[in-house]
């Protein structure tokens, strides 16, 4: 999925994200099924988009371990 100058690959989809802290100080993701286009486990993410405001980090070859499953955030893409 694109956000705004990143590339995500999703892998072992199979968990939901809810107001959940990705290590980035100051920001949290509230990513619910309704803001997403999620398919079923283990499929893609297509067709998300993401809207940020007053936002600046980077975030480079970096991985979120979840209860259920893993994102992968592959090297930024400009």
């Amino acid at each position: 999925m694109e956000f705004g100058d990143f590339d995500f690959e999703v892998l072992n989809l199979d968990f939901e994200v809810l107001n959940s802290d990705f290590g980035v100080p100051n920001l949290s993701f509230g990513v619910l099924n309704s803001d997403v286009g999620v398919l079923d486990s283990d499929s893609e993410v297509l067709n998300s988009d993401f809207d940020v405001l007053n936002l600046n980090f980077e975030v480079l070859n970096a991985s979120f371990e979840g209860p259920k499953g893993n994102v992968e955030v592959l090297e930024r893409q400009r």
